[in-house]
Order: C-alpha cells, then structure tokens, then sequence
C-alpha cells in the first residue's frame, strides 16, 4: 500500500508571533488572566501537594478569623479571667458617694498680723471656692488584719503638697500614710509660720518667704491639725494612716477604695465639723461594693 507522507505545514516566520498573539487577546478579553489559567491547570492536573509559599498564606489567612468560644485559646482565657473569682485573696473595690445632710459650721473669722502694718495685699481677694464633699475624707477600720499587713507597702514616690495660697492652705483637708512626708511651699508674696500643737505630731517652720519650701515627715498615725503663726484663719488637717485604705470624695461626693483585701470592716465618712459615720461592708473576693454615706 502506498501510504501518503503526511503534509508539514510551516508557518510563515513574519507571521510566528500573530497565534500566541491571538490566545493571549483572547484570554485577556474573556477577563481571564493567563498565569490564573497555568495555576488552574497546576492545580488540578498535578495531584502534588501545594508549595510552601502558598502553605504560607493559607495558615495567615486562617489565624486571622474571629475567635469563638469553641477554641481552645479562647477557654484558656476565659479561664485567667474568672481566676479572681476563685482565688480567696484577690482584692476587690468600694465605690460610692457621700451625701452632706446636716449643717456645717462656718469656719472662724479672717484675720493676719499684718492689718498692724498696713492692709494685706489679698485682702480683697475672694477665697477659693471648695465644695465640702472635697474636704471628706472614706477610710477603713480593720475587723480583719489585713490592713496591718498592708501597712508594710510602699510610699508614694512623691511628696504630696499643702500649699499657700491667697492666705489659704490647699488641699485644707489631706489623707496620707504613715512615714510620708509633706511640702508646705510658700505661693504668696509674703511671709508664712506653718505650726502645729497636735500630740501625733507637733512641728513649728518658722517664717519663710515666697518660692521656698519646708517639709515635715509624719512617723505616727492621727489627726494632725495645721495653723499659721502670722495668719490665724488659715487651717488644715491632715489624717494620717497605717493602712493605704482611703480617699478623698470629689466635688460630686464620689469615692473609690481600690484594692481591698477580702474581708469585713467599718467604712467610715469623716468631716473635720461633722460627726463621722460608719458603714460595716463586706468584701468579696475579687468583687466589687457600692456603698452611700450620708453626714
């Protein structure tokens, strides 16, 4: 049989190029992008797992899906979160407010030696306006020793100031701990004598002029009322502490005593011209107390 050779058909060589040409355009007009159509047909055809680089990216996208309570990272967090709950030492919070029911006795009348030389350069000036909930004074009486194992826990870093000012103490009311030592500095153009006669501390500074300071550092617990030498109707009290469990109440009479070891105590509202009030609270471990003090 003589059998015909098949036919070589050879593509002009000006014309090579017009084919791949053609099958790009056309990929390209379908919207279908030809490195897609390779990577389709890798995958499909070759049943070889995927290359790293895209292991890489499959394990990014995974780890960034939200977090349910199914997982188990999830539980474990939970779980450091109820931790306070079941831990019989974790500290807990009081917060509250204090309300000023009763009436308070003004404070005693202006007067300063200097009205012997001349006028005082602030005569004229109006005092400072302090809401009295900002002069009440939260702290706790222990039923439990932790607050004398509390007693043994650091000072602030930083003294804490009474200042003078317009002829007046500010704060007029100042809670601090035992061991603490305050900065009286001296803001007025002329002379102060800070002193004090109390028992828990007595102290005299003597005169100093404006921008110096005089401390003193307070080593037993009390009521430690403050006076000037020069002017009589400047006065102060500071509250001295063997325990961090105080605070002061803002100008809308609200308070918080943080880390509170569990326990019982009397949460006690103090204001230098009021008789102080007692409220037994109870803590939890962990847990929190709302409480409302009314003087």
């Amino acid at each position: 049989m003589n059998l015909k050779k098949p036919r070589r058909i050879v593509w002009p060589a000006e014309r090579r190029g017009t084919l791949p040409s053609l099958i790009l355009l056309g990929t390209l007009g379908m919207g279908v992008c030809p490195l897609a159509l390779c990577l389709r047909f890798d995958l499909t055809s070759s049943p070889a797992p995927i290359r790293s680089g895209f292991s890489a990216i499959s394990t990014a996208t995974v780890s960034e899906r939200p977090i349910s309570s199914g997982d188990t990272n999830f539980s474990q967090f939970q779980a450091k979160g109820s931790d306070s709950a079941s831990n019989p030492s974790a500290l807990g919070t009081i917060r509250g407010t204090v309300r000023i029911e009763n009436k308070i006795q003004p404070r005693s009348i202006a007067f300063n030696l200097y009205s012997r030389r001349g006028k005082s350069p602030l005569i004229n000036k109006p005092p400072v306006p302090v809401s009295e909930l900002q002069n009440v004074v939260l702290y706790l009486e222990g039923r439990s020793q932790n607050l004398e194992a509390a007693s043994n826990e650091g000072l602030p870093q930083e003294n804490p100031t009474i200042q003078q000012v317009n002829e007046t103490f500010i704060p007029h009311v100042l809670p601090i701990r035992v061991g603490t030592t305050v900065d009286f500095p001296n803001g007025d153009p002329f002379f102060h004598n800070v002193f004090s006669l109390s028992s828990a501390r007595s102290f005299d500074l003597g005169r100093y002029p404006k921008y110096q300071v005089r401390s003193v550092t307070f080593k037993r617990p009390g009521i430690i009322k403050v006076f000037c030498h020069i002017h009589s109707h400047m006065s102060a009290v500071i509250l001295v502490f063997d325990h961090p469990y105080f605070s002061v109440a803002n100008s809308a009479g609200s308070f918080r005593l943080r880390d509170v070891p569990p326990g019982t105590y009397d949460l006690v509202a103090w204001h230098e011209r009021l008789k102080p009030q007692k409220k037994s609270v109870t803590i939890a471990p962990g847990a929190g107390v709302q409480v409302e003090m009314i003087l």
